[in-house]
């Protein structure tokens, strides 16, 4: 639904599905019924061509697909309705209009009035038609097909234009207050954000240079990969253009999009800044449904009251909520979905429609399964902020993969004791990865690449159509409960098994026997094909991080090609002499080595962080090597205060770590931890509470069978020899510059970084260094001229 809204404009342009969903929505989240997705919804619409085609034969006058326009002016705005009506018959005032609709509701349970929006939209077409060709009578048929029990059922009523007439105006008459509603609110925007200042007295170095970039790009609709270092400000420098944009009508809503909790915090405050300067904005922050779900994620309405009959309450609480507040975070979504007992995660995305700005994770932008299907499925003018965009190419492996294994289907089976249809069609889908278990046994292997086909996937679809049927059927609420996240994996499978067969060469199937277990997956090598399809539903899309080096990787995993986008990198607003770089190039961390290294590291830290007080890291490439170093450094040094990272901390373990970084430390204490973790990245210690970082090792992530994968790919695609880049290197020399980024955080920040690898010495590692680590690096052979070097840089006035 587009509003076309401006001084000399009060368009509303919809088409009928679109406000007939919107206004005349009832029923519960979750009840199985219109749940209709992948497989079945193909089903639906091979039926529809062929009810289309039978119509044909039985009457010559049939008509498919009859598009139909009609606008009309109500209370000062221009509604312009469009629409395709499936079916129609013209014969003057004995006009039959035929819509179709594909359900897995029993047919015996459907009536006109039902599923109201389906006979809405019905009434919606009878109206235009009538109104177009001046005719007072005409019969509606609603025609349902069940693809479960492969049934149709037709559904006929009679309307006079008169009573058409009087629908329609009720129509109109409940939406025109949601368009006056946003009428109003964006007018006050656009006069607000025309006027709207840059929060700052003065821009910091490089953020005005990004700033422009970005509104450059939005009114283009150009795609920008910045590389902005920690420090400058990348939030308001990305917000606020964005915003400027929005209020000149180059963009209709703004989305960030995050990977940390974090992020989107540092966004909600910066919009807040902009609201308390007076920007006339409406922000939305969403929140997953494991962190907002009153029900613990159980959405069955017989279990849940917020499912139950929330499309018949959800309109108002939206209306309530958007008519009283600006900034939307979750403690207001909270408050009102109580108040009108409605899902608090759907509520969430319903109210984000009437935002300026929404605040989320990358999967509600990316991922198949998450995305926010009401703006990404067919795009719109929308401005992307992706922050921390480095995180996106491994994330957007995830979101475009999928997995089964034999323990996870297995679990399932006792729950279908007496519902055999079920329990059978389950059995055929752990046949399936049993043949594949026993074909690896055969093959002596543990893992192998395998070739999934049509054969193997179809038990997996015929669960979900029998699944499906199975929740639209009353009762059985537990067990539904017990076997609603198999039937969601399953489907997921399923989904992404076709999204394969559309995007063949960015995949990889392959089969792994573990003990008692078998997993088959479907693994997305490369997903820049699905990332760019994605930002080319979008206006403008920024990628923006501190660290995205090499840039020709990242554009060309992010989805673009060289020649498209622009590329910018800002400079450090900070001194350079306020950053000591080393690298200790006589120090061999590959695996083979680790063992012999140790004694070298050990006496490396200590000279590193000996010579001034202070807090510092040092960030291991594994677990395991990080326990022998700090095991064999605390019998050395036990005098020193140390601490250590431990696998499966809390967040309260987490927050008692970082507790221990003080400002005007009494004592040195070293904290060691892993690189590519929780403390290596997102971690602001500012002043005297961070001195330095010691990084042992390139970052590199374990050897794998699917990273090895992975360099096969590129290998073959991107070129003989860059593969193992691809699927290690840049990955680890990330984490590394990630790490590296926690000592110089502002203007006033003093510190080193000290890298422990003869790798560094590589020109080709050195080439990717972030920009503010090109100035002055200082290569070292020897732990005793790291304590010397370090010494001199505190010393240094």
């Amino acid at each position: 639904m587009q509003y076309i809204f401006s001084e000399n404009s009060r368009v509303v342009r919809a088409s009928v599905r679109e406000l007939c969903e919107f206004v005349f929505r009832s029923g519960d989240v979750y009840s199985g019924g219109t749940d209709i997705t992948g497989n079945a919804m193909l089903m639906g619409s091979k039926i529809h061509r062929e009810l289309q085609r039978k119509n044909k034969r039985e009457n010559k006058n049939y008509q498919s697909e009859f598009h139909i326009r009609y606008s009309e002016e109500f209370e000062d705005f221009e509604y312009e309705i469009s629409g395709s009506i499936d079916g129609i018959v013209e014969n003057g005032d004995a006009t039959v209009i035929d819509e179709f609709k594909t359900t897995s509701v029993e047919l015996e349970k459907l009536e006109w009035d039902t599923i109201k929006a389906h006979s809405a939209q019905l009434m919606c077409y009878g109206f235009m038609y009538c109104s177009e060709h001046a005719t007072n009578f005409i019969t509606l048929k609603l025609t349902y097909y069940n693809y479960d029990d492969d049934d149709i059922k037709v559904i006929e009523k009679e309307f006079t234009f008169t009573e058409l007439r009087h629908f329609f105006d009720e129509l109109l008459s409940y939406h025109v207050k949601w368009a006056k509603l946003i009428y109003n609110h964006k007018m006050k925007r656009n006069a607000s954000l025309k006027e709207l200042k840059f929060p700052f007295v003065e821009y910091r170095k490089g953020q005005r240079e990004l700033s422009a970039k970005i509104y450059r790009c939005i009114r283009d609709g150009k795609r920008l990969f910045a590389e902005a270092p920690t420090g400058i400000g990348k939030t308001v420098s990305t917000l606020f253009p964005s915003l400027k944009a929005l209020g000149e009508g180059e963009g209709e809503k703004i989305f960030y999009l995050t990977a940390k909790n974090s992020g989107a915090i540092t966004a909600e405050e910066c919009l807040c800044a902009f609201y308390e300067r007076g920007a006339v904005i409406k922000y939305c922050s969403l929140t997953s449904k494991e962190k907002i779900c009153f029900r613990d994620k159980n959405c069955l309405p017989s279990v849940c009251e917020y499912s139950k009959g929330h499309y018949d309450r959800v309109n108002e609480a939206i209306f309530d909520l958007v008519s009283h507040h600006q900034m939307i975070n979750k403690e207001l979504i909270l408050e009102y979905a109580e108040k009108y007992k409605v899902c608090p995660f759907e509520f969430q995305l319903d109210v984000s429609m009437f935002c300026d700005a929404v605040i989320g994770d990358y999967n509600y932008a990316f991922d198949p399964s998450a995305k926010l299907q009401r703006y990404f499925s067919d795009g719109g003018d929308y401005i992307a902020l992706v922050d921390e965009a480095h995180n996106l190419v491994d994330r957007a492996r995830e979101m475009y993969s999928a997995q089964l294994s034999l323990l996870f289907l297995g679990k399932f089976s006792k729950h279908f004791k007496g519902h055999r249809k079920l329990q059978t069609r389950l059995t055929k889908c752990i046949n399936v990865l049993k043949n594949f278990r026993l074909m690896l046994e055969a093959s002596e292997k543990s893992q192998k690449k395998v070739q999934v086909g049509e054969n193997d996937v179809e038990p997996f679809r015929s669960f979900c159509d029998a699944y499906r049927k199975f929740l639209s059927e009353d009762g059985n609420d537990e067990i539904k409960k017990n076997t609603l996240e198999l039937y969601f994996e399953i489907s997921f499978f399923t989904e992404i098994f076709d999204t394969e067969s559309v995007f063949q060469e960015d995949y990889i199937d392959f089969c792994e026997n573990n003990e008692d277990d078998t997993t088959l997956k479907l693994y997305c090598a490369d997903p820049s094909n699905q990332i760019k399809l994605a930002c080319a539903k979008m206006r403008s899309c920024t990628f923006f991080s501190a660290t995205m080096t090499p840039s020709e990787y990242y554009i060309k995993m992010l989805g673009a090609d060289q020649n498209e986008g622009e590329i910018l990198s800002v400079p450090s607003p900070f001194p350079p002499e306020n950053l000591l770089l080393c690298i200790c190039k006589n120090v061999s961390i590959r695996y083979k080595d680790r063992q012999n290294s140790i004694d070298t590291v050990v006496e490396i830290i200590h000279k590193a962080c000996s010579q001034k007080t202070g807090n510092y890291f040092v960030f291991f490439p594994s677990y395991g090597y990080m326990m022998d170093v700090y095991d064999a450094f605390t019998e050395t040094y036990p005098e020193i205060n140390t601490m250590i990272q431990e696998s499966g901390m809390s967040q309260g373990d987490r927050d008692m770590y970082l507790s221990k970084f003080v400002s005007n430390p009494k004592e040195t204490m070293i904290a060691f931890a892993l690189c590519g973790g929780i403390f290596s990245e997102g971690v602001d210690l500012t002043g005297d509470r961070l001195s330095g970082a010691v990084i042992v090792g390139t970052g590199l992530p374990g050897l794998s069978f699917e990273r090895d994968m992975l360099k096969e790919h590129f290998d073959k695609t991107i070129g003989e020899g860059l593969g193992y880049n691809y699927a290690y290197t840049y990955t680890g020399l990330n984490r590394v510059y990630q790490a590296g980024g926690r000592v110089i955080r502002t203007k006033d920040d003093k510190g080193f970084v000290i890298l422990v690898d003869d790798r560094y010495g590589k020109i080709s590692h050195r080439r990717t260094f972030p920009t503010s680590w090109k100035n002055d690096v200082k290569m070292i052979l020897s732990p005793s001229k790291v304590g010397e070097t370090v010494k001199e840089f505190w010393h240094k006035k």
